[in-house]
């Protein structure tokens, strides 16, 4: 009996264990449920909140009425869009950095990534997968009111002397038939073009020099760019000097007879 009566004690105690464990077990169930409900309400909500401050930040950035002209500062971002996503650009479009804080946007365009090979010069009918990715990107940044600036580097091989890609000089003639056609695509997309990059280095165009650099790059394809720009409908647009490096270990490039900070200075007085 007294056996027994330890079983059924011992029984009766696991079946109320199950019965607590069943309730707390629903209770938590309909706890977890419950919480789930509210953070499902709270992101709604805040979804809500945040389209409608993104719709409204656009709008201010829309009708600022910013005109970027050479008598201030600027202060921009650098942005390399995502190839073949344009959500992510969408996205990246809409971060404060680039939406509130800065009055222009800057891109890097790869001339060999641009057109790999001489079809996609046909922008129509051939464009690269790059040239449709930058266009996306300038497009988002367009309707948000943000100003669009390209930095242009090195050359394809079916574009150069050497027949390699990479930092090679163009063959004469190239560079400024390329940036015509990058100015015609994007006439009243873009405000501002650095035709070059880091153009003390020789690194960057091998088999070139400062005459080159000076009478090909800068006063042709300046010339390219604000013929476009000069045909109707006339649009204002900026051409920058183009951004130098100070680098001490970089070869400098021909007819320059230092290197690093004192080039920059040097190739500075050049252009004047």
């Amino acid at each position: 009996m007294h056996l027994l009566a330890r079983e059924h004690r011992y029984f009766g105690k696991q079946c109320l264990s199950h019965v607590r464990q069943y309730r707390t077990g629903y209770e938590g169930c309909c706890m977890d449920s419950l919480r789930r409900l509210a953070v499902l309400f709270s992101v709604l909500v805040g979804m809500a909140g945040v389209t409608k401050c993104l719709h409204a930040k656009e709008e201010k950035n829309k009708n600022n009425g910013y005109v970027w002209t050479t008598d201030h500062m600027q202060v921009g971002v650098r942005w390399q869009p995502f190839s073949g996503r344009p959500e992510n650009n969408i996205y990246d479009a809409q971060r404060p950095v680039i939406a509130q804080d800065s009055s222009y946007v800057q891109f890097w365009m790869a001339w060999p990534a641009l057109e790999p090979t001489e079809k996609n010069t046909d922008y129509l009918n051939q464009p690269s997968g790059y040239l449709q990715t930058m266009e996306q990107a300038v497009d988002a940044c367009k309707k948000r009111g943000i100003k669009v600036e390209f930095v242009f580097f090195h050359c394809p091989a079916w574009a150069s002397e050497s027949g390699e890609a990479g930092g090679q000089r163009p063959q004469r003639g190239a560079f400024p038939a390329f940036i015509s056609r990058i100015a015609k695509h994007f006439k009243g997309r873009v405000d501002s073009y650095q035709l070059s990059h880091e153009v003390n280095n020789q690194g960057m165009m091998k088999g070139a020099d400062v005459d080159f650099l000076i009478n090909e790059i800068f006063i042709q394809g300046a010339h390219a760019v604000r013929q476009v720009h000069e045909q109707d409908p006339k649009l204002p647009i900026l051409v920058s000097t183009s951004g130098m490096s100070p680098c001490e270990n970089c070869g400098q490039m021909k007819g320059l007879a230092v290197k690093g900070g004192r080039g920059v200075n040097e190739l500075y007085d050049r252009y004047v």
